[in-house]
């Protein structure tokens, strides 16, 4: 009776070990790593904009604010993320409100990345694996009609905080200025 406890309790402990191995690690056709490249960034964030970095208004933070909460959960399988964010209101009272899908696109070894926001506008990058996550890339036009290059990293700090900072530029790439900076940091 014992052996037969023992067996039942040992199959047990292999069974769950199993199931929740199988959860960490999804099956099928997004099993593969490459589509696990911001498994680090899921979870419940704080997104700080730390003293020094570009506020909304184009001054420097004095300090570090408090910008925004976000969230990133894999969804559809584990074949893709979706990123909430909503920011606290600054200056001028108004809150940002988005959602980011990004997506692995194994045909070309690239990340695509749709932003959607509460203004109605939407931007499409493309990505590659860049300092442990991701770099976006894109384009659009400027107030003088020029081409502005705007790249996005989103990469893990060694601290276990998330860098997502985004920089342009408008002269091929020759300079860059800094867009914005956040230090997501976990709830």
């Amino acid at each position: 009776m014992r052996m037969i406890i023992g067996l039942l309790a040992a199959s047990s402990i292999s069974v769950a070990a199993h199931a929740a191995d199988s959860a960490t690690k999804p099956a099928g056709p997004c099993a593969d790593a490459a589509y696990h490249a911001l498994d680090f960034w899921s979870g419940s964030w704080t997104a700080i904009i730390p003293a020094g970095g570009p506020l909304p208004s184009g001054a420097a933070a004095e300090t570090d604010v408090a910008a925004a909460a976000a969230k990133v959960e894999r969804i559809v399988d584990g074949c893709a993320y979706l990123e909430h964010w909503d920011s606290e209101p600054f200056g001028d009272g108004q809150v940002s409100r988005g959602k980011g899908f990004h997506r692995y696109d194994a045909a070309t070894g690239k990340w695509r990345q749709l932003w959607i926001n509460n203004s109605g506008k939407e931007n499409l990058s493309i990505g590659e694996p860049f300092e442990g996550g991701v770099r976006y890339t894109s384009e659009r036009t400027g107030p003088n009609g020029e081409t502005v290059i705007n790249r996005q990293t989103i990469a893990p700090l060694a601290d276990g905080t998330v860098r997502n900072s985004s920089d342009s530029s408008a002269d091929g790439g020759k300079t860059w200025a800094p867009s914005y900076e956040f230090i997501y940091q976990r709830k």
